[in-house]
């Protein structure tokens, strides 16, 4: 917002009434104004771009939010609502995010924030043909990490952190269900041939009984 605009804002908001452009009648109003910035408006101050009578008319009450990056508790909860808001139509296929997905957006670092993950789950509502949002419907910024310092050193990239979380999951539920299928994919939150396809691409099989 331009100086000259401040000016004109901050008479609005210290007299409370306002003229239309041309018009010579002062028209009164009473509102309440709710102001949002993802700048400093303190630094603002101080270089001269934000006038220092209009900020501290507008800061009686600040809240501050923090990034996503720094409330990862709250990842889960804003995707199920993305997810929600995406199925409005019903004309899509995935009605749950797996918890390898889960785990892969709770890793991401969330440079863009909360819009970048609410055009993450949106773009893969619409690649995703089944009842379940995979790692591989991610976007690939997602599901690229940057190295963190004193993070992981193994070099071990995402996706193959993931497979392996994934195929320690499914293994453990067979194992659980007696290695029936039916019983796993409902525990899992699958259909029977979505646990069919992952098997195989996973490399699972059926331990031989020995003789």
């Amino acid at each position: 917002m331009p100086l000259s605009t401040q000016a004109k804002i901050l008479r609005v908001l210290q007299e409370r009434s306002f003229e239309r452009v041309g018009g010579e009648e002062k028209i009164s109003v009473d509102v309440r104004v709710i102001c949002a910035t993802n700048r400093n408006l303190e630094e603002a101050v101080q270089k001269g771009t934000f006038r220092m009578d209009l900020f501290y008319r507008i800061n009686t009450i600040g809240i501050e939010i923090s990034s996503l990056r720094e409330r990862k508790s709250d990842i889960a909860e804003l995707a199920r609502h993305f997810l929600a808001r995406a199925n409005r139509s019903g004309k899509q296929d995935a009605q749950a995010i797996s918890e390898a997905a889960m785990e892969v957006l709770r890793r991401h670092s969330w440079p863009g924030n909360v819009r970048e993950l609410q055009n993450a789950i949106e773009r893969a509502v619409i690649i995703c043909n089944e009842e379940t949002i995979q790692p591989a419907h991610l976007p690939p910024a997602v599901l690229r990490v940057s190295p963190q310092p004193g993070g992981d050193k193994t070099g071990q990239s995402l996706i193959d952190a993931v497979e392996q979380m994934e195929r320690s999951m499914i293994l453990s539920t067979l194992e659980r269900c007696g290695w029936t299928k039916a019983h796993a994919a409902r525990a899992l939150g699958i259909t029977e041939r979505i646990l069919s396809y992952k098997m195989q691409n996973l490399g699972i099989e059926r331990p031989r009984l020995e003789n």
